[in-house]
């Protein structure tokens, strides 16, 4: 199961990367990381914390994402959609 969500996430994160004009997907299985091309990771977390989703940024134009190994398919779902909404809310602006 964990390799079939990690292959889910890194799909979803790919598919956002390119819907939003940003950098390349690194990582492997569930330990995964957004290059965004641009300085604005702080900002997508602010803006996603206060909705309710947790992310990291360890690089101010990084985003990391390390999900518990029994993640279902449906909350990468979920924060897949959570996460499209910040990058649309913050690098709209």
């Amino acid at each position: 199961g964990v390799a079939a969500r990690g292959e889910q996430l890194e799909r979803g994160l790919a598919a956002l990367s390119r819907q939003h004009g940003l950098d390349e997907v690194r990582g492997r299985g569930l330990l995964m990381a957004l290059d965004l091309g641009r300085d604005a990771g702080a900002k997508i977390v602010e803006h996603a914390r206060a909705n309710g989703l947790l992310l990291n940024s360890p690089r101010p134009n990084t985003l990391r994402f390390m999900p518990a190994l029994n993640v279902s398919a449906e909350e990468i779902e979920l924060m897949l959609a959570g996460l499209d909404g910040a990058l649309g809310a913050t690098l709209a602006q």
